[in-house]
């Protein structure tokens, strides 16, 4: 049976896995490309802090989507968004 568009990507980022084409079932560890949030990232970044992450791996693989507050204005509303770390800026990291 051929692979599904999602075996096939995740066999291309595969770390750790079977020896051969991935199938339904399998159990797989990957390195994605990317790594994706929402404008939670602050109460995120707490939790890891409190199980004493101190930095990020890869900064390259972030990607932050502000999606929830990005059109408030007033100082009220948009407090989580303006101490978002952007890697590699120097802005709040």
């Amino acid at each position: 049976m051929p692979q599904t568009i999602v075996e096939k990507i995740a066999q291309a980022h595969l770390t750790d896995g079977p020896n051969r084409p991935l199938r339904v079932g399998d159990f797989v560890s990957i390195r994605p490309s990317h790594v994706m949030t929402h404008d939670n990232t602050s109460a995120v970044m707490s939790k890891f802090r409190s199980i004493g992450a101190k930095q990020i791996y890869d900064p390259k693989q972030l990607v932050f989507a502000l999606d929830h507050d990005i059109q408030n204005h007033d100082a009220g509303s948009t407090g989580s968004i303006s101490t978002l770390p952007v890697p590699g800026l120097g802005i709040n990291s």
